[in-house]
């Protein structure tokens, strides 16, 4: 129960301080494209984790990768409920994954 409440308040945390407020007001100075280029390397670099190189590489195009997904819905719905609901749910799914 604890790590579920933990990925509901992460997730969310980074929804409105990433996707609400960074990506939204950069859009408005650089567009659409470079705003969520570089709120997805922030967000990444947010979840650097030292490890074996290669693996710190995979993670971080993973994350990288997530990022512009959640990026990209919330430019569609202009909505950070539903960036947040995406995020959480694909870490939920990655929680039972690896249980």
């Amino acid at each position: 129960v604890g790590t579920v409440i933990s990925l509901v308040v992460l997730a969310l945390g980074e929804e409105i301080a990433l996707r609400a407020f960074f990506q939204k007001q950069s859009t408005k100075l650089m567009g659409f494209i470079p705003s969520i280029i570089i709120t997805s390397i922030l967000f990444s670099l947010g979840h650097f984790a030292y490890d074996e190189p290669l693996i710190v590489v995979i993670d971080l195009v993973e994350i990288f990768i997530d990022s512009i997904f959640y990026g990209l819905v919330f430019k569609e719905t202009d909505n950070a409920f539903c960036s947040w609901l995406s995020h959480f749910l694909s870490n939920l799914i990655a929680v039972f994954l690896f249980l």
